[in-house]
């Protein structure tokens, strides 16, 4: 997976305004809305994401110092993103973990192992909006739209409308219900 692409997918559809920022050493994604701004960095390994993350941090904080002058309140939700493809051992995973700890200048967001659009998702879930999936069960249509058309028309309205009456025919009983 491309982290970087899909990154700028799922924030640019969420209402994000972004960019790519070129470091020293690497790109950054950089992205903003009306509230926040943040910087998305990659590392190849674990091991690099807990030794450069900080240098990576003051570098890109350095460089956009004016814009947070001048930012004002926008200035309190700056997020760096952490991220590598590469699983981590459980020792490894807890130091990276521990880094969201860490609010000084930025609020930070950090993990190990995301290699699928669904893990990049749940890194980035706080910044996004909450939108939920609705629970439709795959059975009993009929019955369940029976009971809820029962609730306001008589029922044998509802039985000439479920067992597909013809037009004028339903008209018809709905005329002599009324």
């Amino acid at each position: 997976m491309d982290i970087e692409l899909t990154a700028e997918a799922l924030l640019r559809d969420s209402g994000y305004s972004t960019h790519i920022w070129i470091g020293k050493t690497r790109n950054t994604l950089v992205f903003e809305d009306a509230c926040v701004v943040g910087f998305l960095h990659i590392f190849d390994t674990a091991t690099s994401l807990l030794e450069e993350w900080l240098p990576r941090e003051r570098d890109i904080l350095s460089v956009h110092a004016l814009a947070f002058r001048a930012a004002g309140a926008k200035a309190w939700n700056v997020y760096t993103v952490l991220v590598t493809e590469e699983l981590a051992s459980e020792d490894v995973e807890r130091s990276v973990s521990r880094i969201e700890e860490n609010l000084k200048f930025t609020r930070k967001l950090a993990r190990t192992g995301v290699r699928t659009t669904a893990n990049l998702r749940n890194v980035l879930l706080p910044l996004l909006p909450v939108w939920s999936r609705p629970r439709v069960e795959a059975a009993h249509y009929a019955a369940r739209l029976q009971t809820s058309l029962e609730l306001k028309l008589k029922p044998n309205v509802v039985e000439a409308f479920l067992n597909d009456m013809k037009g004028d025919d339903l008209v018809r009983i709905i005329e002599d219900e009324s």
